[in-house]
């Protein structure tokens, strides 16, 4: 027979009782999340830091600009184990 542990919180006029299981679930999914927002702003950031070092000039023409960050994108994915 397997065990199941409640998690209950009481606060005034607000009662909430939650299954550990589905807790600690939601815990993962949201890690997960969070693992990828850090990703995506990792990305964001190298893109930026590539533009930087590359472009000294004061003018950037907009497909100059999507050349840099597919570049950026590509040079990311190379670099992932």
């Amino acid at each position: 027979m397997k065990v199941k542990f409640f998690i209950f919180i009481y606060l005034p006029h607000i009662q909430l009782t939650f299954l550990l299981e589905d807790v600690k679930d939601r815990l993962a999914e949201l890690e997960a999340q969070l693992s990828q927002e850090r990703k995506l702003r990792e990305e964001a950031e190298n893109a930026i830091a590539d533009i930087r070092r590359e472009c000294r000039a004061p003018f950037v023409v907009p497909s100059l600009l999507d050349a840099f960050r597919q570049i950026s994108e590509l040079t990311t994915r190379a670099m992932e184990p």
